[in-house]
């Protein structure tokens, strides 16, 4: 930028003495041409700033590490005059850490065009990646002016989300199965909290979005004339529990790959267990609402729900909130069968052992 505008300088004052110096009319024509050219871009950046709108997508959901992240951005030209110049900065972040990663590129636009745009990220971590437009910048042919473009007041334009998924790999985790041999106990149900065992019902309430199939009351429905649906009830007991404390003693430059060890090695007992029909909870702690939460696994989705969640519980520092309101807290039942997960504290679970809390 500053290279361009010394040229400028110089091209002026090269006009300028030529127009002393010859006094000749094309001299003065092209002193006048080198003075009114800055007015001309400007112009040209203020107005293409107003007729500029750029929106930014994602073309799937779900993506595996290390894979190819495909985004698009689509920048339209509502004016009269072609964008030479238009740079756009893309920043995202994996929001289990406050890091910033940024990807830049130029491109241009045709009057009264729409330009699709296609670039792609990785992430070598697990994670929620939210990726947003942060600037969209205009310059003049020579570079002499620049303008940033309003974004304007909807995120969902400019903003889109992606799960990075964990590598689970069955095979480094044996499950100890040996408490399926314990003799069984009736099953307490909650009688505050909603969950998802199918065989006992909570509630019966009106249809809500997100509601699965299969909680819909068909002979009700027809009945009442509308979509009813059921909740499924709380277990207060459940053979095994995968505890998760996202707690970490403190935030190491590798505390991403702790996490995604800490979850792949968790979730791939889940799967494990899941394949041998073990009912069984996924339980964490979560900072913001300082308490334990969980989902019963059931079937493979409930494992997937879960991650969704687990994506969301942020990372803390400091002394395990997790160890502390454990054995106080509502988990308290589960503690014959624990398995405790945290960021560098992994239970053995690749030759069947298990860690008891």
């Amino acid at each position: 930028m500053k290279s361009v505008k010394l040229g400028y300088g110089i091209l002026l004052l090269a006009a300028l003495m030529l127009a002393i110096v010859s006094n000749a009319y094309h001299a003065f024509l092209l002193l006048t041409v080198v003075l009114l050219l800055p007015v001309f871009f400007l112009l040209y950046v203020l107005y293409g700033r107003q007729c500029l709108r750029v929106k930014l997508a994602g073309e799937g959901y779900a993506y595996k590490k290390g894979e190819k992240i495909p985004l698009a951005v689509e920048i339209v030209n509502r004016g009269v005059f072609p964008i030479i110049n238009a740079q756009i900065s893309i920043r995202y972040t994996n929001r289990y850490l406050s890091y910033e990663r940024d990807v830049m590129f130029v491109t241009s636009v045709l009057p009264g065009k729409t330009q699709p745009t296609k670039f792609c990220l990785t992430s070598e971590h697990c994670g929620e990646l939210h990726a947003a437009i942060s600037a969209v910048t205009i310059f003049d042919p020579l570079g002499l002016f620049q303008k940033k473009v309003e974004l304007g007041h909807n995120k969902q334009d400019t903003e889109t989300s992606v799960i990075v998924l964990p590598s689970l790999n069955e095979e480094k985790t044996t499950p100890d199965l040996s408490f399926n041999t314990v003799n069984e106990i009736e099953e307490v149900y909650s009688l505050h909290k909603s969950g998802d065992d199918p065989s006992q019902v909570f509630d019966i309430r009106e249809y809500r979005p997100g509601d699965r199939p299969r909680q819909i009351h068909w002979k009700l429905t027809l009945k009442q004339g509308e979509l009813m649906v059921r909740e499924f009830s709380q277990p207060i007991f459940n053979r095994v529990t995968i505890f998760i404390d996202f707690n970490v003693k403190s935030y190491l430059k590798d505390v991403l790959s702790l996490v995604d060890n800490m979850l792949e090695t968790a979730l791939s007992l889940s799967c494990q267990l899941q394949r041998h029909y073990v009912q069984h909870t996924i339980a964490w702690f979560d900072l913001r609402s300082q308490d334990t939460d969980s989902i019963n696994i059931n079937c493979e989705d409930d494992i997937y729900r879960a991650i969704q969640h687990l994506f969301a519980v942020p990372l803390y520092e400091g002394e395990s909130r997790g160890k502390q309101l454990y054995p106080a807290g509502s988990l308290e039942i589960y503690r014959e069968n624990v398995l405790y997960f945290e960021p560098g504290n992994i239970p053995n679970v690749s030759d069947g052992e298990r860690s008891i809390v």
